[in-house]
């Protein structure tokens, strides 16, 4: 039977940008004029729907227990936000990132070094700012035996046709996870972390034969949900891969040649040092896209609270919708957001 050590501390690690900011808007179009690279500027990496103060709602109803929420910007702080909450650490880009790396805008030098925060706790989640918790969620689901709650679920990589540039980086990943492990030797010293449908689920059982066959991993399926991280784990694959990770850091805006925070995740999965779970025992990956009729479901399942984490992904292509659409769209989030989050919280002035 698993257990948790009620003494360890847990924090949320939370990283935000105000895409709405018009200074913020000039000074990155003027670095994206600077770059001569393929990297990936647009709208929607930065859009904000005024969701954030349900984010912390959610924090403060739905799991009571966590430590300290630390909330990294780029010095930008909503007007609403009470900086003197006693579980709220506003942590700025520059308390941890060296200043040759600053400004920038890319999640992936933002995320890399989040072991750098001072004070951070051993055991974290770290949460994009469209993951929200809607119903209540246990220590247990993200940490247990004092290890990390993952599901281990192999992919096959294959970018898409044209430019596809998450492939890129996925790759990249795995790439530096074969140059240090032998995924038969990982997955054979664990076979029931890896191969157990009661575990994992049958599809993640499966897809995990695949590299026990070739003897290297072709990816990883990384769920778009909180993260929970070791930050040791962080340090050591640092210390293992500085000149990749560090590269990451000198791009501004997010590149073909990057690696992303997933390699710390699968950094754990491949140690073995994780409690096998089934994929989709957290919540659900929803996007909100040009369509309307394909944007209820996912109003209903937060007025409704089918599951403890939604992750709300902005797939608008602003060239096809009005203005008024997406206002129509945030309006509507708000008001399925207001019907089980009505009340300020302490995260609130």
């Amino acid at each position: 039977m698993s257990t948790y050590k009620s003494d360890d501390p847990i924090d949320f690690v939370v990283i935000w940008v105000d895409g709405n900011d018009q200074d913020w808007q000039k000074t990155k179009d003027y670095y994206l004029a600077l770059e001569k690279g393929t990297v990936d500027g647009s709208s929607k990496r930065y859009r904000d729907f005024g969701l954030l103060k349900y984010l912390f709602r959610g924090f403060e109803e739905f799991a009571p227990w966590v430590n300290k929420v630390y909330f990294v910007t780029n010095g930008q702080i909503p007007s609403w936000v009470n900086l003197d909450a006693e579980k709220l650490v506003w942590i700025k880009h520059e308390d941890y990132i060296a200043n040759e790396f600053l400004p920038v805008f890319s999640a992936n030098p933002i995320e890399l070094p989040l072991h750098r925060i001072e004070g951070l706790s051993e055991k974290f989640v770290f949460f994009n700012d469209d993951f929200y918790l809607i119903s209540p969620v246990d220590k247990t689901q993200f940490f247990s035996d004092s290890l990390p709650v993952l599901n281990p679920q192999v992919s096959l990589t294959i970018p898409k046709c044209g430019y596809d540039q998450f492939s890129h980086l996925m790759l990249n990943n795995v790439m530096l996870i074969n140059k240090n492990f032998n995924a038969r030797k990982v997955i054979s010293n664990n076979l029931l972390n890896w191969l157990s449908p009661f575990r994992v689920g049958l599809k993640s059982s499966l897809y995990n034969v695949i590299p026990m066959t070739l003897g290297y991993f072709t990816g990883f399926s990384n769920p778009h949900m909180p993260s929970p991280f070791l930050k040791s784990v962080f340090k050591e694959v640092w210390s293992k891969e500085y000149a990749a990770i560090n590269q990451t850091m000198k791009h501004r805006f997010r590149s073909n040649d990057d690696v992303t925070q997933y390699l710390f995740y699968d950094w754990q999965l491949t140690t073995n040092r994780f409690v096998p779970a089934k994929r989709n025992r957290l919540g659900k990956y929803s996007e909100i896209t040009d369509n309307p009729n394909n944007n209820d479901e996912l109003f209903d399942s937060i007025k409704q609270q089918k599951y403890p984490v939604i992750c709300i992904n902005d797939s608008i292509d602003e060239k096809k919708v009005s203005d008024e659409y997406i206002s129509s769209v945030e309006e509507a989030l708000i008001r399925a957001f207001e019907t089980i989050l009505p009340k300020k919280c302490s995260f609130e002035i």
